[in-house]
């Protein structure tokens, strides 16, 4: 079994965006599309003997902060954290 990560493609930021409604989250229909172009290497995909099975994405905004979200195919354990430069939640 292999695993690796490797930025997100347009389409895996589709499925990470599939995944997070299938765990319960409101994204929006082009909230994703706006996250990808501000930071398009913050999303992340981990795959499985090429399998995408996980995600993350930590995107920048400007020096000062970020926002996080993580989630995997089957699985309810999303979790989002912003921060702020200082490294506290914002």
């Amino acid at each position: 079994m292999t695993f690796e990560i490797t930025v997100a493609s347009v389409d895996d930021v589709q499925r990470m965006a599939r995944w997070a409604a299938d765990e319960g989250w409101n994204p929006g229909n082009t909230d994703a599309y706006a996250f990808h172009t501000t930071d398009p290497g913050a999303f992340l995909i981990g795959r499985l003997d090429g399998e995408p099975i996980a995600s993350i994405n930590v995107t920048r905004f400007g020096a000062g902060s970020a926002s996080s979200a993580a989630t995997s195919r089957g699985r309810r354990r999303a979790a989002r954290v912003t921060a702020s430069r200082s490294g506290t939640p914002a």
